[in-house]
C-alpha cells in the first residue's frame, strides 16, 4: 500500500511540476542618477531602496558600484550636479514591467535607464575585468621591484642633498592638503 501512495504522490508533484511554468531569468543593468548628497545616510537610504524594488520582485543583484559623482550637463529640478550608480541584476522577465513601474514612482531617482546585459557583453566584461586585475598585479609588481632597486642603489651611493628647503615642502604639502580635501564636482 505503502509504494502505491508514493507512486500517486511523485505523479502527482511531476504534474504540478509540468503544469507551472519556468521562470526565465535576464541580466539587466540599471543606471541611475540621484542627487549629489553630503550625508552618506541619505545615499545608503537611496542605494537601499533600490535593491529592495528589485529584489521585491524575485530579483538579484550582482553587482552595484557607484559610477561617477559630476556636474550636470543641465539642472533637473533645483539640482546642478548628481551621482551615478550601476547596477547590474538578475530578475524574472515577468517582473521587469514592476520594477521600472516602481523605480518610476521613487522620488529621489532624478532619472535612471534599465537595460538588457546580453551574453556577449557579460563575457567581455569579465575578460575586461581579467585584464584589468593583470595588469593591475603587473603594475604593482613593477613597482616592488622598483622601489627593491632603488633601496639598493640608495645604500650603495650617498643621498644627495636635496635642494628645495623644508619649508617649501610645508607649503606645498598645505596646499596639496587644500586641494584634495575639497569635494570635487
Amino acid at each position: 500500500m505503502d509504494t502505491k501512495t508514493d507512486v500517486a504522490a511523485d505523479s502527482t508533484a511531476a504534474e504540478e511540476r509540468a503544469a507551472v511554468p519556468a521562470v526565465r531569468q535576464q541580466v539587466y543593468e540599471l543606471l541611475y542618477l540621484v542627487p549629489l548628497h553630503d550625508n552618506a545616510e541619505e545615499r545608503t537610504a537611496i542605494h537601499s531602496r533600490v535593491a529592495e524594488i528589485i529584489t521585491a520582485d524575485g530579483g538579484r543583484i550582482i553587482t552595484s558600484r557607484e559610477f561617477a559623482r559630476q556636474r550636470l550637463a543641465y539642472p533637473i529640478g533645483t539640482h546642478t550636479a548628481g551621482e551615478y550608480e550601476l547596477v547590474e541584476f538578475a530578475a524574472p522577465t515577468t517582473a521587469l514591467q514592476s520594477i521600472t513601474r516602481e523605480l518610476g514612482l521613487e522620488p529621489r531617482l532624478l532619472r535612471y535607464i534599465v537595460t538588457v546585459k546580453s551574453a556577449r557583453v557579460r563575457s567581455i566584461g569579465a575578460n575586461v575585468e581579467t585584464i584589468e586585475r593583470t595588469q593591475s598585479e603587473r603594475a604593482v609588481a613593477a613597482k616592488a621591484a622598483a622601489a627593491m632597486k632603488a633601496g639598493k642603489e640608495s645604500e650603495q651611493q650617498p643621498a644627495a642633498a636635496s635642494d628645495t628647503p623644508p619649508e617649501a615642502i610645508a607649503d606645498l604639502d598645505e596646499k596639496l592638503d587644500e586641494i584634495l580635501g575639497k569635494e570635487m564636482v
